[in-house]
């Protein structure tokens, strides 16, 4: 027998719910989105600084290039701290791989 953990609430009250959630969800994005612009920034600054495409990123960390264009540009992306630590990982993967040398030493993150 399957619970239904909504099952006595009428249809009403789970639709206020979920546009309450929502409304949540809303209000969290439009206060990140500044922070994210900046943070997206910094990261494409490095990435166009060790000439990485989006779409090497992408590869490297198994995500589409529509994921990390919208993450470099401040946008809302599932498992954003999952991402960020991909992307830095995959920023120094490709470095080491290359062996990129910018003014004798490696660019080092301060993230």
């Amino acid at each position: 027998m399957k619970i239904d953990a909504y099952e006595n609430i009428s249809n009403e009250a789970l639709g206020a719910k979920i546009k309450r959630s929502y409304q949540r969800h809303l209000e969290d994005v439009a206060a990140k989105t500044a922070i994210w612009q900046q943070e997206g920034q910094e990261y494409r600054d490095v990435r166009e600084k060790l000439d990485i495409t989006q779409k090497e990123i992408s590869k490297n960390i198994g995500a589409c290039v529509a994921v990390v264009s919208k993450f470099e540009h401040g946008k809302y992306v599932r498992s954003r701290n999952m991402l960020t630590h991909a992307y830095k990982l995959a920023m120094e993967h490709i470095q080491n791989e290359r062996n990129v040398i910018l003014k004798g030493e490696k660019v080092e993150w301060n993230r």
